[in-house]
């Protein structure tokens, strides 16, 4: 009887579970926008619900794991703090970026960003389609930035 009611909550479980953990890539883009190591853009179908999932990396640190739900994904202040951490050439600015959360509850967009902009979405019952940009701001001061700019990234399209 044992067996037979594990083998039921394992069958359960598999058939009506939630997604895994770690789906497969259906578009991945790697690149190195700042001479500082490589930030992954991966978007991946999650086709029971009819959407996608996007994930930011950077030297295989995951910053950033949602489903999509608009069009801007900009990482968190405890993502922008990891960062920080993970890019020695940062780290003289933490004391500032601390500063500036003390003061503010957060770090403002406009001294230290990380976001993929998504455009021309399309989404149908088959298919996920958008333009994405990657735009930043690393520690921008008084008129000054170690890095700013934007690159735009090859289109997503992922078929469901």
């Amino acid at each position: 009887m044992k067996l037979f009611l594990l083998a039921f909550v394992l069958l359960a479980f598999a058939c009506c579970g939630e997604e895994p953990a770690m789906p497969g890539a259906d578009y991945k883009y790697c690149f190195d926008p700042w001479g500082f190591g490589e930030i992954c853009i991966e978007a991946y179908a999650i086709e029971s619900s009819v959407t996608i999932g996007i994930e930011i990396t950077f030297d295989g640190t995951v910053l950033l794991k949602e489903e999509f739900s608009g069009n801007q994904y900009c990482l968190n202040d405890d993502a922008l703090l990891k960062l920080i951490e993970l890019i020695p050439e940062l780290a003289p600015f933490k004391e500032l970026i601390d500063k500036l959360i003390k003061l503010y509850d957060h770090i403002p967009a406009k001294v230290f960003s990380v976001c993929l902009e998504l455009s021309d979405v399309t989404v149908t019952k088959t298919e996920f389609k958008a333009n994405d940009e990657f735009v930043y701001k690393l520690v921008c001061w008084e008129g000054k930035c170690v890095k700013e700019g934007s690159e735009q990234l090859p289109p997503i399209d992922i078929k469901f």
